[in-house]
Order: C-alpha cells, then sequence, then structure tokens
C-alpha cells in the first residue's frame, strides 16, 4: 500500500511539473472570439431544442426542410 502511494505521488509530482512546462511554452494564445449576445444565444437554443419536441413523424419533416434550406443556401 505504501509502494502504490509513493508510486502515485511521484506520478502527479511529474504530471504537475509537464503541465506547467506546457502553459510556458503556449503562453501566446489567440485572443477569444466575442461571445454571442443574450438574444441570439437564447434563439439558437430554442432552434436546436425544437425539434425535440415534434412528434416522431413531425422530426422528420423538419430536418427535411432545414437540409433543403442550407442545401439552397450552398448554392447562392
Amino acid at each position: 500500500m505504501r509502494k502504490l502511494a509513493i508510486v502515485l505521488a511521484v506520478l502527479m509530482a511529474a504530471a504537475s511539473v509537464g503541465t506547467a512546462f506546457a502553459a510556458q511554452k503556449g503562453a501566446k494564445a489567440k485572443p477569444a472570439a466575442a461571445p454571442a449576445g443574450p438574444n441570439e444565444a437564447g434563439w439558437r437554443l430554442v432552434k436546436e431544442i425544437f425539434p425535440l419536441f415534434l412528434p416522431a413523424g413531425g422530426t422528420v419533416a423538419y430536418l427535411a426542410t432545414q437540409e433543403a434550406r442550407s442545401s439552397a443556401a450552398k448554392k447562392r
């Protein structure tokens, strides 16, 4: 049991040193993109959850219309 605890402690120390070294290497990170506004995020949530409340047949029809819209948008 004691050997297991020692091995675990050594592995934890090695992992922490490795992550600290990686953090120093990658210090120059790209700036994060601007977060979406609350209205846009809410609309996206409603749009993604809507098919969950449709009956089984309605879900197929809804997804077919969404696919048709996306293919039409790609053609433009």
